[in-house]
């Protein structure tokens, strides 16, 4: 197998980073999850810089102190993707914050059907595992895509507002 050129490498480095120097934050339970890995994936592909932080970090025993995170989060990054986070603290959240505030928007809710689970009769039906495995990729490229296009909609309406 021939070695990369380094053509295709400089292409690679050369591509559109839409959001260059965003600085994005990533609430989540663990960075290891497939909808970090997926938000990570897809924000730095686009340029960003995303800090980890912790769940636990990030729940506040307190509305005033939610507030008051909100309003800091604010001044360190642009975005914040929440994951495994209560909706009621996201909403707090995303109400004391002046950036964009993400329920879980790597998360698997956008995952396409194959149309393989059922069979013209109704009846369950069998995919091979190539086809499964196919469909799988799909669907991750397709929740990149997704993601993708969130990110850039919100951070753009974020600059305008």
């Amino acid at each position: 197998m021939p070695a990369p050129s380094s053509h295709s490498a400089r292409a690679r480095s050369t591509a559109p980073q839409p959001l260059q120097g965003c600085r994005l934050g990533l609430v989540c339970g663990s960075g290891e999850s497939d909808c970090a890995q997926l938000f990570l994936d897809v924000a730095q592909a686009m340029g960003a810089e995303v800090a980890l932080l912790r769940t636990t970090d990030v729940v506040m025993t307190s509305d005033a102190q939610t507030d008051k995170l909100g309003h800091l989060l604010a001044q360190l990054y642009d975005a914040i993707e929440c994951q495994d986070l209560p909706a009621l603290v996201v909403r707090r959240l995303a109400q004391a914050a002046s950036i964009p505030v993400f329920d879980n928007l790597a998360g698997a809710q956008g995952a396409i059907p194959s149309g393989r689970e059922t069979d013209v009769d109704g009846e369950g039906a069998v995919a091979s595992p190539r086809e499964s495995a196919l469909d799988e990729v799909d669907n991750v490229a397709r929740r990149s895509e997704r993601l993708r296009l969130a990110l850039l909609r919100a951070l753009a309406r974020s600059d305008t507002a």
